[in-house]
């Protein structure tokens, strides 16, 4: 009760960060498994917090509220949540997507009302790379389907030669992609084809080494055609004399190269 009173109402921007800290490790029942009554007074204060003009305040506030595991406390939080999916700044949209999603796994979907409907939404008209490779993990967790859909979408856009996401330098969003694809692929041998020339599409047009790793590991785990076991061999021999790399890169390439050459000696 001493921190309501008075820690609460100090107007300092290091205060806030040490109460941030304080509210997440606080015990926020008593023992009888109740809320304890100072909580009422936290849910206020989160809720200002959340509704702050500074997007630095909202984002450390988000990221405190997705890791918040009382129901009680969130009631009461979610509608500001939502509101930041469409905060101006992209720093608070991707907090808010993350927080969104914490939320989704520990609580359900029952907890949010039409929400994959609404970070689909927010992820076909989204410019900020961070808040699309958050929306995207969000719903490939929430449904699958739905984020197959705007890959899909995407991929179509490539082959027309319109708006492309691989030709692009955006390896963080590409990352992600590359993981849920190798995921469609394994479960559904059906797709793998389709799947697997956007993969080739991207291990030839990324300039990003992390995303050329995995584009190169991610073949050799797919397939095993020689031309695209070719590619993969040509990939890792691109990071392998790239001057830039760094050495420790170039120690676990020449691993897979090891690895490959006694798996496919007629090839490498």
């Amino acid at each position: 009760m001493t921190v309501v009173q008075f820690a609460m109402r100090v107007d300092s921007h290091d205060m806030k960060k040490l109460l941030m800290l304080y509210w997440e490790i606080i015990e926020k029942t008593n023992p009888d498994g109740r809320m304890k009554e100072e909580m009422v007074m936290l849910v206020n204060a989160l809720r200002n917090d959340l509704l702050s003009p500074n997007e630095y305040v909202r984002a450390r506030t988000l990221r405190l509220v997705g890791r918040l595991m009382h129901k009680e406390i969130l009631d009461g939080l979610l509608q500001p949540v939502l509101e930041c999916l469409e905060h101006r700044h992209p720093y608070v949209r991707r907090n808010a997507v993350m927080c969104v999603y914490s939320i989704f796994i520990n609580f359900g979907e029952d907890i949010f009302q039409d929400i994959i409907e609404k970070i689909d939404g927010m992820l076909a008209s989204e410019t900020d790379l961070s808040t699309r490779r958050n929306a995207l993990l969000f719903l490939f967790e929430a449904d699958p389907q739905v984020a197959l859909k705007y890959l899909n979408s995407i991929l179509l856009d490539e082959s027309e030669g319109t708006s492309s996401l691989f030709g692009s330098s955006s390896d963080i969003l590409q990352l992600v992609v590359l993981d849920e694809l190798k995921k469609v692929c394994k479960t559904n041998p059906l797709q793998k084809g389709r799947y697997m020339k956007a993969i080739f599409a991207l291990a030839n047009s990324s300039k990003s080494k992390s995303v050329l790793f995995e584009c190169a590991n991610t073949i050799i785990q797919l397939t095993t055609i020689p031309k695209a076991i070719k590619l993969a061999i040509q990939t890792f021999i691109k990071l392998l004399h790239d001057p830039s790399a760094d050495n420790n890169i170039k120690l676990i390439v020449l691993e897979k190269l090891s690895e490959l050459q006694e798996k496919f000696h007629r090839i490498l």
